[in-house]
């Protein structure tokens, strides 16, 4: 099953911000985790290349390679069950 990085919120790129390190670089120690939240939070907004910027900043070096793969998909909230992407991933 597909983990959800991306609900539905009045702050959408807030909640994106503290997902991505927990799930991207579990390894931060905390302080690190708040820090690179708080540059998150300032700079997912703004849009253009922000999001795969933060992604991949957030990639360890030696993951990097052809192996590495990351896939966001955003719906609509209620989208899932007619998502053929989500569906797929959720079976």
């Amino acid at each position: 099953m597909a983990d959800r990085l991306y609900r539905p919120s009045a702050t959408p790129f807030d909640y994106l911000a503290e997902a991505l390190p927990g799930q991207l670089a579990p390894e931060l120690s905390p302080t690190d985790r708040a820090e690179f939240t708080g540059y998150c939070k300032q700079k997912l907004p703004g849009g253009g290349e922000a999001l795969p910027n933060v992604i991949a900043a957030l990639i360890p070096a030696h993951q990097t390679s052809v192996d590495a793969h990351i896939l966001l998909v955003a719906g609509s909230p209620g989208s899932e069950g007619n998502h053929p992407v989500l569906a797929r991933l959720n079976a």
